[in-house]
């Protein structure tokens, strides 16, 4: 299922002037994949969000390999599973930067 997120003015998911945190991309996307193919966002935004995704995955396996992971009620950390996860999304984000860098060398810029 494609889902969408309203992403701030300007296409940054960084802290708006509210102090508010972007959506985070798991909770709105089934997959990597669907995030990355979301054309509902444009090619910077799902750089950013699957860079996003991945460093908060890499943060939450450290921290299970480190026996530091909070765990919510009948929900453990599964160390297999996050990194199976941080696979996918590494993927998704290298095929979303690749085409990040395509499009740059493709600008009238670039090419003088």
């Amino acid at each position: 299922m494609k889902q969408t997120i309203d992403m701030p003015p300007g296409g940054t998911t960084e802290h708006d002037s509210l102090g508010q945190m972007a959506p985070d991309p798991r909770t709105q996307y089934d997959s990597p994949e669907s995030l990355a193919e979301d054309s509902a966002l444009d090619i910077r935004q799902r750089e950013v969000l699957l860079r996003e995704w991945k460093y908060d995955l890499e943060q939450r396996l450290g921290a299970v390999s480190e026996g530091m992971a909070a765990s919510t009620p009948g929900h453990t950390p599964d160390q297999a599973h996050l990194s199976a996860e941080l696979r996918r999304v590494s993927q998704a984000w290298d095929a979303v930067a690749g085409e990040v860098k395509l499009s740059a060398a493709m600008t009238p810029a670039a090419r003088s």
